[in-house]
């Protein structure tokens, strides 16, 4: 695994005019990555489409915990890979809602009403409230700024396009240092953040850290 390099090829053009950003945190804030939990707080949910054709979905979660009011940056973020039947571009306000996951699935909910479903699924979905796809990733290690009141406008949204393409394309290209052939799931830290990664549908799951910043990747890759 420790020679095993990939590239992951992105489109890097506007999808129906929504952006999102990730970057490194500037302050680390260490966490472990929990194969199962919940949290509350305003969220939000937005895809990016790929050279391929299919889209990745990404969830952002401002948390409010006890003792620490929602202050517009996210603490937790998914990302499903591969999403299936993704029409156009996917932009949902979810603030005040829960969120709950476990390995094969993340959920979110708003006055016990499921609103959302990303899942490790074999096959698509017709049910608009689901989204399948091949990889669930996990990361505490992003920085993106939520609104925390308002509406997400385009000139949000546009503006955030950026530095979730380059922190992407940071983990295009990194050493696989756990995964592989025989395993669903890696989990990899490095620069004081962790990811956590599911994959299905014929892939293999590849963690490892960027060689830039190091931080922590992981990624599905297709057999």
């Amino acid at each position: 695994m420790k020679d095993l390099k990939i590239r992951v090829p992105l489109n890097l053009a506007m999808v129906a005019g929504i952006g999102v950003t990730l970057g490194a945190r500037a302050v680390e804030r260490p966490m472990a990555i929990e194969r199962q939990g919940k949290a509350s707080g305003n969220a939000v949910a937005l895809s990016i489409e790929r050279s391929t054709g299919v889209s990745d979905i990404v969830l952002l979660i401002d948390e409010d915990e006890p003792g620490h009011a929602i202050d517009g940056r996210v603490d937790r973020g998914f990302l499903l890979q591969g999403a299936l039947e993704v029409e156009g571009g996917l932009a949902l306000d979810l603030r005040g809602s829960l969120v709950t996951w476990d390995e094969r699935a993340v959920r979110v909910w708003r006055a016990g009403t499921e609103l959302l479903e990303l899942r490790v699924m074999e096959a698509p979905v017709e049910d608009g409230i689901q989204i399948a796809g091949f990889g669930l990733s996990h990361s505490t290690a992003w920085e993106v700024g939520i609104p925390i009141e308002g509406k997400l406008t385009p000139e949000f949204l546009a503006g955030l396009r950026t530095e979730i393409v380059a922190m992407l394309d940071v983990c295009a290209d990194f050493d696989c240092r756990a995964g592989g052939a025989n395993v669903i799931q890696c989990t990899y830290g490095c620069g004081g953040h962790a990811c956590d990664i599911v994959c299905m549908f014929g892939s293999q799951p590849c963690c490892g850290c960027s060689p830039i910043d190091k931080l922590p990747c992981c990624r599905c890759l297709r057999d």
